[in-house]
């Protein structure tokens, strides 16, 4: 017979597997296992106690269930599914942890939609690339990417070190290279060039070393 745990369970892996969703997934129903019917009159209280505690927990944590009509003894009716109903009840059910990362993922792809002015997939997209980041390097690479593209006429004519952002630097910006520039290509126009992104230094004919700057 599915215990509250089973069900806490499901909801977690489903949050899990959607943690980078912008659509709605919700309201869903768990099935709830009975057994077979033999089972059910073998050990009614059994049955019982554990078709009241499934309620108990489907109440405290805000959730909807249906029932089913079986013979123990007498017709009775048991907990068959509950009806998680929204993400917020989901989330609270999940437990702190995955709550946790998901609100992480819903901040960081809503700073992106307000900065760059993208849509909530578009934005999911770069948060899911960044998922290894931490809150400092995120932040450095939304404040990079605004910065250059309010600065496109000068990203041509300078080098990494010359960036005036804190935390910026050529180190920076080779850790987790690939990364950061398909998510740099996702935000599109906003970040089509990064200083030092893809050529190697080169020099013209006088000998003098020009910028890097990407294509």
């Amino acid at each position: 017979m599915t215990t509250p745990a089973d069900i806490a369970g499901a909801i977690t892996r489903r949050v899990e597997r959607r943690l980078y969703c912008t659509q709605e997934n919700w309201p869903h129903a768990f099935p709830v296992r009975l057994g077979s019917q033999r089972a059910l009159e073998a050990d009614p209280i059994t049955t019982f106690d554990g078709d009241n505690a499934m309620r108990a927990w489907a109440e405290r944590h805000g959730c909807r269930i249906e029932t089913v009509t079986r013979r123990v003894g007498t017709p009775v009716d048991l907990v068959a599914r509950v009806v998680v109903p929204d993400e917020a009840t989901a989330l609270h059910a999940a437990g702190r942890e995955v709550r946790a990362r998901r609100e992480l993922v819903v901040a960081r792809m809503r700073m992106v939609c307000a900065r760059f002015g993208v849509d909530g997939t578009q934005a999911m997209a770069v948060v899911k690339m960044l998922s290894g980041e931490s809150d400092v390097d995120f932040e450095l690479f939304v404040r990079a990417a605004q910065w250059f593209a309010t600065h496109r006429d000068l990203i041509a004519g300078m080098t990494a070190r010359e960036v005036p952002l804190p935390g910026f630097s050529a180190k920076w910006l080779k850790a987790s290279r690939s990364r950061r520039r398909r998510a740099r290509g996702v935000l599109g126009r906003y970040g089509r060039r990064w200083v030092g992104d893809s050529r190697p230094a080169a020099c013209d004919r006088r000998g003098m070393r020009k910028s890097v700057h990407g294509p």
